[in-house]
């Protein structure tokens, strides 16, 4: 039992260790973004430059009171612009779909921004989202590059233990090389928090 007990809060500790490093890489991007957004023009061409240029933004929005602004749908956009006026239709049609997943009572207040996370479609989309004004400014965060840098960032080795990070049950990272069937039984597994409620770290 004390073994048991021992291997568990070892299991544990490790564990928190690893969600401490991806949530710090998410709150990092999440930073930087608000940095970018205080400084930035909100033209066209620095935006298109924007989502041409940084490896972490795959898209932005900006709505003014309910209305999209950018990307302009009065003007020819081109076919991944198309893409995402329609990913995000449902959220100009009811922005707060951004924020209705943190409310916990009403004393809170509405938050100025946030993550907001949509699995419908074959690849999550992550947003990160922002009020400044009148405007709410969305972001589009490349979620392959969010993994690539989470995974870099994994350099823990647990031996003989494996650690493994899994999305929606697919293998994201595992600590070594082991055959899924060759692995021993799970020690510890937990869940992330919102907005990585697919991850699961074991």
């Amino acid at each position: 039992l004390l073994r048991h007990y021992q291997v568990q809060t070892l299991a544990q500790s490790r564990t928190s260790q690893v969600e401490s490093l991806i949530l710090d890489s998410l709150n990092q991007k999440a930073v930087r973004i608000s940095s970018m957004a205080d400084f930035m023009q909100l033209d066209e061409t620095t935006l298109r430059e924007l989502t041409a240029r940084d490896g972490d933004i795959d898209a932005v929005f900006i709505l003014q009171k309910n209305r999209l602004i950018f990307p302009d749908e009065s003007k020819p956009l081109t076919k991944k612009e198309q893409a995402w006026v329609q990913t995000i239709t449902p959220i100009v049609n009811d922005p707060t779909m951004l924020y209705s997943h943190s409310f916990v009572g009403e004393q809170q207040g509405v938050p100025n921004s946030g993550w907001f996370i949509a699995n419908e479609t074959s690849e999550p989309i992550f947003l990160y989202w922002i009020v400044k004004g009148d405007n709410v400014l969305g972001f589009k965060v490349s979620y392959i590059k969010l993994i690539s840098d989470i995974i870099n960032a994994l350099e823990f080795d647990f031996s003989p233990d494996i650690l493994a990070v899994k999305d929606n049950e697919k293998l994201l990272y595992q600590s070594n090389g082991v055959e899924p069937d060759d692995c021993p039984k799970l020690i510890y597994s937990k869940r992330l928090p919102y907005p990585l409620t697919t991850w699961q770290i074991d």
